[in-house]
């Protein structure tokens, strides 16, 4: 019986599908019963015009909206067991390009609205790379996957076979999404392989007809009632989720989504990723489960949102013979993992296991019918509701080793996709690259990492107080950090205030801001004098602090010191309109407001002002023990800019605002002169 669970556990939400369909053609006791008809059946087209499916509708209209783009360009390298004589891979293509109508398609606008063109012949573009060492073969598959399609002119699939100087052969397809998936590449390369392995022999290989085509499909679900279940699902599911992930941002993000994207590969070992398998097997539930709820409590600890929505790709190929169909099948499904209330890390997985579930149960309604039923406003400068996507795959024993070509695009933010093996997990993330840094990145995937690795070891710690760095990178002493080096400074402290006074009480003499040669002891002595005189103005604790200042040194101590006195900081820009700092402070409920003499006049004559230059002059007041502040207690409110409305207040707790420091530690590092 446990072996029984444990391989289910290892199966992926689609191979479940698959297998509860399969059982669904049993009878009681195991008996086998005639299997129903398949519901999707050809059908005749006479004038080669085909119906475009919903995903196809909106990968079309973004090649409109970035044209020249290869945003939709999907591509993959093997390397194959045999040396392919050019002539006979390239026939082999010309009968599989025959067999599938959907690589025979191109897309143009005919009545005001894009169709589908299937051709009844079409040339496939094919090159030959003859004796080429292996560095110029990676540099030229690297170069085609980058080459976008002219999606109303051109056959949307290409080829290269390559043959390297030491006697091995490979080959690359590259296609454009509107005609394939990543399951129909795998039907491709299988059938091109029972196609040229016969010929090498001499001999000739016939191939089971192709039970429908896409456009049947595709007009299938045009013909087909609406799956109120489903629609039903995803209206309440998704009905006060977040539509907007909100990173932090390393660079201002372009008005318009640019697609421009970075890859960052990384590998789990294979005792780490041993040990995620036998733990989804003890809490019968899958791997993907264990990596989703991972993600979530990195990115809600990223973005200081306990409710976050993460994009699975769903291979949507449930219908009978769908299996053997190329198209892009594919569906995106958008699951909304809650960790309100600070859960441990078992509650998250089962959560997110629970969502797995429902949504892959209500997979069949389309993610542009999601969106539709939700009415999401578009916003041009990210993907709508999904900005972060998990993609989990299983390689599959004996098939070819492929290996995927990223297309220097990013659909989304991120995009994290791994492949499970007996060993090793391999990985690799997809990243808009015109609004995060590579460092960032590596930051995220340290933190998936060291996620991971506490929920297999203890799985009761909540998801607000796991580390999101190694444990074993220690403070290094002043004398062996000097100024400019880059070293681990590790807050390990629950709140801001902790974190930046313990660093004070051990390395009293390091300097905290060298532009202003500041070191850690004035900075200690300036934070306990304003705390002390922000706690004698009227307010009772967590009353907002509101900092009416430039980027300078005052800001570091009058953030440090509104910790210390129990009260979150609200950041206001000395620039803003007298009316938005007024709507601010009404709205956060300013009880004070911290400036300079300079910016004085910016602060709303309703709320009491405190100005620095001031405060020297005048005796610190005396006050009680400082209020305790914990992780969850709020540490700043940061406000939107309100170019969509009006504008929205952020509370970010001290927790999340130590956990980012602790990333920022890890990578890219935190030197002994940062504060």
């Amino acid at each position: 019986m446990t072996s029984a669970k444990t391989s289910l556990a290892d199966l992926t939400p689609q191979q479940r599908r698959l297998l509860v369909e399969r059982l669904r053609t049993r009878g009681a006791g195991g008996a086998s019963v005639a299997p129903a008809g398949p519901r999707v059946r050809p059908r005749e087209r006479a004038d080669g015009l085909v119906l475009l499916s919903s995903a196809q509708e909106r990968m079309w209209f973004l090649e409109q909206y970035q044209p020249g783009s290869a945003m939709h360009v999907m591509s993959g390298a093997v390397r194959l067991p045999a040396v392919i004589p050019p002539q006979v891979f390239a026939e082999c293509l010309d009968e599989v390009v025959a067999r599938h109508e959907v690589l025979r398609t191109r897309f143009e606008v005919r009545g005001g609205a894009p169709v589908g063109v299937v051709e009844a012949d079409v040339q496939v573009p094919f090159r030959y790379l003859d004796g080429v060492d292996e560095a110029a073969m990676r540099a030229a598959f690297e170069a085609d996957a980058r080459l976008p399609f002219r999606v109303a002119e051109e056959p949307l699939l290409r080829a290269t076979l390559a043959t390297t100087d030491d006697g091995r052969c490979y080959v690359q397809v590259t296609m454009h999404h509107l005609v394939s998936d990543g399951f129909s590449t795998g039907i491709l390369f299988a059938e091109l392989g029972e196609l040229c392995v016969p010929r090498l022999l001499g001999q000739r290989a016939e191939l089971p007809p192709v039970p429908f085509q896409y456009a049947d499909y595709t007009q299938w679900l045009a013909d087909a009632d609406d799956d109120a279940a489903a629609v039903e699902y995803w209206r309440e599911a998704l009905a006060d989720a977040p539509h907007v992930l909100a990173l932090p941002e390393d660079q201002p993000r372009p008005a318009r989504f640019t697609y421009q994207g970075e890859r960052l590969e990384f590998e789990l070992d294979a005792p780490l990723s041993g040990r995620v398998r036998d733990y989804a097997a003890a809490q019968e539930t899958t791997p993907f489960a264990v990596f989703l709820g991972a993600c979530a409590v990195v990115l809600s600890r990223w973005t200081a949102d306990d409710t976050v929505v993460v994009g699975a790709p769903s291979a949507q190929r449930s219908e009978v013979g769908a299996d053997r169909v190329v198209g892009p099948f594919l569906n995106t499904l958008a699951l909304r993992v809650s960790l309100e209330g600070a859960p441990s890390l078992r509650e998250a997985v089962a959560r997110a296991g629970q969502v797995t579930r429902a949504g892959f149960a209500h997979q069949s309604l389309p993610f542009e019918r999601v969106l539709r039923e939700l009415q999401v406003a578009r916003d041009p400068s990210r993907s709508p509701l999904v900005q972060a996507v998990l993609n989990v795959q299983h390689a599959r024993s004996g098939d070819l080793e492929m290996r995927d070509l990223h297309n220097g695009c990013a659909q989304f933010d991120l995009l994290m996709a791994l492949v499970l093996t007996d060993g090793a997990t391999t990985g690799h993330v997809d990243f808009a690259s015109d609004v995060l840094d590579r460092r960032t990145v590596a930051a995220m995937v340290e933190a998936f990492r060291c996620v991971l690795e506490t929920v297999v070891d203890d799985d009761t710690v909540t998801v607000d107080r796991v580390p999101l760095a190694p444990s074993d990178e220690a403070d290094l002493p002043a004398s062996e950090c000097p100024t400019g080096q880059t070293a681990v400074v590790r807050p390990s402290a629950p709140t801001l205030h902790d974190a930046v006074l313990a660093t004070a009480e051990r390395y009293p003499e390091r300097r905290a801001v060298p532009s202003e040669h500041l070191t850690f002891g004035d900075l200690a002595d300036r934070v306990f004098d304003l705390a002390a005189r922000i706690r004698a103005v009227d307010g009772e604790p967590g009353t907002p602090v509101g900092l009416v200042l430039p980027r300078s040194v005052d800001t570091v101590v009058a953030m440090v010191a509104s910790s210390l006195a129990g009260r979150p900081f609200v950041p206001l820009d000395p620039d803003y309109p007298a009316e938005r700092l007024a709507m601010i402070c009404q709205d956060a409920g300013v009880g004070v407001v911290v400036t300079s003499s300079h910016h004085r006049r910016a602060v709303p004559r309703s709320v009491p002002v405190m100005v620095l230059t001031d405060v020297g002059a005048t005796a610190v007041p005396s006050v009680g023990p400082w209020e305790p502040v914990g992780p969850s207690d709020c540490a700043y409110v940061l406000y939107t800019s309100g170019s969509t409305g009006r504008p929205k207040g952020v509370r970010v707790s001290q927790g999340n605002l130590v956990s980012l420091l602790d990333a920022m530690a890890a990578e890219p590092g935190l030197a002994c002169d940062d504060v």
